[in-house]
């Protein structure tokens, strides 16, 4: 079994194509995650703008050939916080339906945070029972708690790095007064989740990815390094000081930043170490996995049951 999922995000656009030769293992064939900034703006004029939606709209048009040319059975796409949030962003939908072939589903925040979670666990060894999702994206962040068989709670904050960062960074480096009333914002926008992230904590997506590229100077993304690699609060801490204290060229030349990242990354840390913080959680697990996943796994149990359904019953 083969499928493609696309995750359409306020910062980045990934797609994943992969295949499935078991119940629960999912086999990446092909990753790709472009940043486009899709939300870029947002904050200020509600819509999303043209040069935007031009970027997003070729980079999905991309996307769709090297889907067709990878023989897929099943494709599938979601649009998240910006789309979901800006007054055109039903027209971008149905411009990126055209080019995909498929319908693009804006999800809600919820639906959002549940696939997040199906996602990050997959092939993450040593989890307790009790898991806890951190998702930062650039225009909401995600929380999940759960166990494996079922997700207790989940929320959507509409805090993230693209919207804090155009919200609240004045200057290059940061300003102390903007950094305290960025932190200010997140403490009480993530204070009615206290107490929410108890278990085996997992991050995931741009920020948490990107934090653990820094600390292991890695220069290029390592699927097999990353995934499963613990973070520490000690080590967010140490970032949030070190890239508040650096103007963005210099973020820019750090081994492991990635590019398109440098200037919103310290946005995304802040609200980690804050959820971290505030919650008593000294470390974090990071997983490569995510949405996409999990809208994959979801694509790959309805494509199972469709065959069951359509296998001729046994001859006894």
């Amino acid at each position: 079994m083969r499928c493609a999922t696309i995750d359409i995000g306020s910062n980045s656009i990934l797609l994943l194509i992969a295949e499935s030769k078991t119940a629960r293992a999912i086999e990446p064939l092909i990753e790709k995650v472009a940043i486009t900034r899709l939300g870029e703006g947002l904050n200020q004029c509600g819509v999303l703008k043209e040069a935007a939606l031009s970027r997003s709209l070729t980079l999905l048009e991309e996307y769709a050939e090297t889907i067709r040319a990878h023989g897929v059975e099943r494709k599938a796409a979601v649009a998240t916080s910006a789309v979901r949030s800006a007054g055109n962003g039903e027209a971008f939908r149905a411009a990126a339906s055209a080019l995909l072939g498929v319908e693009v589903e804006i999800v809600s925040g919820a639906r959002e945070a549940e696939l997040s979670f199906q996602g990050a666990c997959q092939g993450l060894s040593s989890l307790g029972k009790r898991r806890a999702l951190i998702d930062i994206g650039g225009g909401s962040t995600e929380f999940v708690c759960g166990d494996a068989e079922q997700i207790e709670s989940a929320r959507s904050v509409e805090i993230g790095s693209v919207r804090l960062f155009e919200r609240f960074i004045d200057q290059d480096p940061p300003s102390l007064a903007s950094l305290a009333a960025m932190d200010s914002a997140i403490d009480e926008a993530l204070a009615p989740l206290d107490g929410l992230l108890h278990g085996d904590l997992i991050g995931v997506a741009g920020t948490v990815v990107t934090l653990a590229m820094l600390e292991l100077a890695l220069p290029n993304f390592e699927r097999e390094r990353l995934h499963g690699l613990s973070l520490s609060l000690a080590e967010v801490e140490k970032w949030c000081r070190t890239l508040a204290s650096l103007p963005d060229h210099a973020r820019r030349q750090l081994p492991g930043m990635v590019a398109g990242r440098s200037d919103v990354l310290l946005c995304g840390a802040r609200i980690l170490h804050c959820a971290m913080r505030r919650n008593a959680q000294n470390s974090l697990r990071i997983s490569v996995g995510g949405l996409r996943y999990g809208l994959a796994a979801e694509l790959f149990r309805e494509m199972r049951a469709a065959a069951a359904i359509d296998s001729p019953p046994a001859v006894s």
